[in-house]
């Protein structure tokens, strides 16, 4: 990997799909620190977010990326989440009219692993896949989702793409037998 790959597998681990992990770091994608700092913030605890994002500030050359990233830094050391001074500086430094409209939800364009009538898992329930994720311009990091219906009832669930993982054969009979 290149330069440009900074705290790649530290990023790609903290997604919870060992599938997508697998996958990512055996074909890996380029990352910008945004998209990177996007992963990080989704899928991990305070803690991670706040060391990670240390580390993407000492490393980026944008002063408008460490600003952002400081910003949360400090909102999360002192309130406890991202808030209303890191949006403020994100409107301030990254003016837009299209999503996303949130800091850290960029769109990543992370590898659609699973099609139409695939069995996946999630949080350890089992799902059949109705549609993949489409991405536009009109997304963000929370619309790269699979349409599922759990396989034992009719209810629509959106499963992220860092979420889904193939299901077992075993867990297939069992989700089959609750119905």
């Amino acid at each position: 990997m290149n330069t440009n790959d900074f705290l790649y597998e530290q990023v790609i681990d903290c997604i919870p799909s060992a599938d997508l992990r697998a996958h990512l770091k055996s074909n890996p994608i380029e990352l910008s620190v945004l998209q990177k700092a996007t992963i990080i913030s989704y899928f991990s605890d305070i803690e991670q977010i706040t060391a990670l994002f240390e580390q993407l500030a000492k490393h980026t050359s944008s002063l408008a990326e460490k600003e952002l990233l400081l910003s949360a830094i400090s909102e999360i050391k002192t309130v406890g989440y991202i808030d209303k001074k890191t949006q403020a500086v994100f409107e301030s430094k990254y003016p837009h009219d299209m999503p996303p409209f949130f800091p850290f939800l960029e769109r990543c364009y992370l590898p659609v692993l699973f099609s139409g009538n695939d069995i996946i898992r999630c949080r350890g329930e089992v799902y059949k896949v109705a549609s993949v994720p489409l991405i536009n311009d009109k997304c963000d990091f929370s619309d790269e989702c699979y349409l599922c219906y759990p396989l034992n009832n009719n209810e629509h669930h959106h499963i992220h793409i860092g979420e889904a993982e193939r299901a077992s054969n075993g867990e297939v009979v069992v989700a089959m037998n609750q119905k």
